[in-house]
């Protein structure tokens, strides 16, 4: 039997602030990783975005990175919980859940 595997397409770039860090304190310390921004839509209310990556895109993941997704967008997302998908297949990938957020990392109320 053949297992087929659909493999991610990173189509958006991003910018990528390591916590403590924010896009008001000064540059991202990544810039133009590649990217997926995916909202699950098949769960009312829409739940928190995920921002997926390639394995080893980033050095670190941890709770309080922020991202600007599409990179100059000038929307804001802050990693509330990470995680690694398909470990170890060819689909493998990585992902921060997120929140909306201003510059400053606090939430923001209106989904953009």
């Amino acid at each position: 039997m053949t297992i087929v595997y659909t493999i991610p397409d990173f189509n958006l770039l991003g910018d990528w602030w390591v916590f403590p860090n924010t896009p008001s304190a000064g540059a991202p310390t990544l810039t133009g990783i590649p990217v997926q921004k995916y909202v699950f839509s098949r769960v009312p209310p829409w739940t928190q975005p995920q921002i997926r990556f390639a394995p080893n895109a980033l050095p670190t993941m941890n709770n309080g990175d922020i991202w600007e997704v599409p990179a100059g967008s000038g929307r804001y997302w802050k990693a509330a919980a990470w995680g690694i998908f398909h470990e170890g297949f060819p689909n493998e990938y990585w992902m921060e859940e997120c929140i909306y957020v201003d510059a400053t990392g606090n939430p923001k109320s209106n989904f953009p």
